[in-house]
């Protein structure tokens, strides 16, 4: 049964990326941001699938958590001095 708590924290995570992944498709390929914005990009790049737009928030979020230091797990002793 623990081994099935990765896969629930994938899925959680697939379906976040995915609803952040649905207006950045909109914006960049259905609106036109892409073209008008980077129109020096390779034609491959201006206009994305939308599977590739969830494949790419689901790297950034992995590169997020690689690649930033953990702040709150550093464990402070202080010493309280008794007089």
């Amino acid at each position: 049964m623990v081994n099935y708590i990765p896969i629930i924290g994938w899925l959680i995570s697939l379906l976040f990326n995915t609803f952040l992944a649905i207006p950045f498709w909109f914006l960049w390929t259905a609106c036109g941001v892409g073209r008008v914005y980077f129109y020096w990009l390779p034609a491959t790049y201006l206009d994305l699938p939308f599977f590739h737009c969830i494949g790419l928030f689901m790297v950034i979020s992995m590169l997020k958590v690689v690649l930033t230091p953990k702040l709150l797990n550093q464990d402070v002793n202080v010493k309280k001095d008794k007089d």
